[in-house]
């Protein structure tokens, strides 16, 4: 992963930003983990996933990026614990993110 990687599902090419208040995003705590995130107000997406974050459509952008998260076999065994885990905290961040209405603008 580089610097210009989708915040989204981290494997798409940059091509949009989208921008909200910086420290907007809350820290999230689910079962054992806990991920405090590095907010800097803006979320680098590729065009799928831009196109599903300009619709609002979280629960189409939490598939997505699961299903690229097990394509690319970045959660650890797929197990129905860790994607539970892990889509219960992408709920989270989205719902935060969508809360903050962001802006669209191109990189």
């Amino acid at each position: 992963m580089t610097a210009m990687d989708c915040d989204f599902c981290v494997v798409g090419e940059v091509a949009w930003v989208f921008t909200l208040p910086m420290g907007f995003l809350p820290s999230i705590a689910s079962g054992p983990f806990g991920v405090d995130l590095l907010d800097d107000g803006g979320w680098n997406a590729c065009g799928p996933c831009a196109e599903l974050v300009e619709r609002r459509d979280k629960s189409e952008l939490i598939a997505h990026v699961l299903a690229v998260f097990t394509e690319h076999r970045l959660i650890p065994n797929s197990s129905a614990f860790e994607l539970a885990i892990v889509t219960g905290n992408l709920d989270e961040q989205y719902s935060a993110l969508f809360g903050a209405e962001p802006t669209k603008q191109p990189i």
